[in-house]
């Protein structure tokens, strides 16, 4: 992958550079955005894709097809973008939000929210991340400590800013 994200941006400045050549420009970069999507670089993919034309971004399908995916990515939708939505990366993805989100989370709930078939799926996939199963439902553990506030010993900062002050007066 290394190599394709040092060739790519070669690729497409031979495009801008030979215009008559471009057959596969849209191709390329829509296989650039795919790349910078799957990489989660989402402000290199919206900085390529504000060089694509508008009206290229909703005719063609190699651009399109990267536009709608992202657009339900961000919306959450994961279920919508794609057939491969049901990949490790997605449920990594949601699984976190989740383990943050919730305290208590039904065994359906958590399968309907991680694109799962069936509870037999959730329950495997849940015994990877140890997550605790009681009563049908996962029981998250919030992080019970809190980090107390640093103290801030302002009586020496007062005096050593008064120092400095008096210091810099001296030097004018």
């Amino acid at each position: 992958m290394s190599t394709f994200d040092d060739t790519i941006p070669r690729v497409l400045s031979f495009y801008d550079q030979c215009p008559t050549a471009a057959e596969n420009k849209y191709l390329m970069v829509g296989l650039n955005l795919m790349f910078l999507l799957a990489s989660n670089r989402l402000s290199e993919f919206h900085m390529l894709l504000e060089s694509v034309p508008q009206s290229i971004q909703s005719t063609n399908p190699y651009i399109s097809t990267p536009v709608r995916l992202e657009q339900s990515l961000m919306e959450g939708a994961y279920n919508k973008g794609s057939t491969r939505a049901k990949s490790g990366y997605f449920r990594s993805d949601i699984a976190v939000s989740i383990e943050k989100s919730f305290k208590l989370l039904s065994t359906r709930d958590a399968a309907n929210m991680l694109l799962f078939e069936n509870d037999a799926q959730v329950q495997e996939f849940a015994k990877q991340r140890k997550w605790v199963n009681e009563h049908g439902c996962f029981v998250f553990e919030t992080s019970a400590t809190h980090h107390d506030k640093p103290t801030l010993d302002t009586a020496r900062i007062a005096k050593q800013t008064i120092f400095y002050a008096k210091q810099l007066e001296m030097i004018v």
